[in-house]
């Protein structure tokens, strides 16, 4: 009866746990002629399997992979977030006070949420992580981040 049970045990946890578990695969997009460097990369639940590029150079891209587990945990939370490497802005007046772009990813239990930045200098220039394409289909995500440079509207 135990040998019946470790079986059935490694049977779900090997064929069933890859066809329902959540997979997210999202792309992060640097749509500017500046380089960032990873700051933050947090997972609070589920599991992250590949990690954003540590450096995104102006007009790069990368990816990450993260997914949930099977069962009464079948919940996704990671953070990401990228820091300028040169300061475009001396004064900050909204968002991350060291210029540093945020995103997340939450998946749970059916329901998908993608959360962006925006940091703004105060001549009205900012930088913006946007994103797009959140809302995925049962068990696959593949949200799109943006990093967006706005100029200061002309007067």
């Amino acid at each position: 009866l135990m040998l019946r049970a470790v079986v059935c045990f490694l049977f779900v946890f090997t064929f069933v746990c890859p066809v329902l578990c959540h997979v997210c695969r999202g792309t992060i997009i640097n749509n500017t002629k500046m380089t960032f460097k990873l700051a933050t990369s947090n997972i609070n639940a589920g599991t992250l399997d590949q990690v954003p590029a540590i450096q995104l150079v102006g007009h790069s891209t990368t990816t990450f992979q993260v997914q949930s587990s099977f069962g009464l945990n079948d919940r996704i939370e990671y953070e990401f977030g990228y820091l300028p490497v040169h300061i475009w802005c001396s004064d900050i007046v909204s968002g991350n006070k060291l210029g540093e772009l945020k995103g997340s990813f939450t998946y749970h239990f059916g329901d998908n949420d993608c959360v962006g930045s925006t940091v703004a200098c105060s001549n009205g220039t900012s930088t913006a992580l946007t994103y797009q394409n959140c809302e995925g289909v049962i068990r696959n995500s593949n949200p799109t981040f943006n990093i967006v440079f706005n100029e200061a509207d002309a007067i």
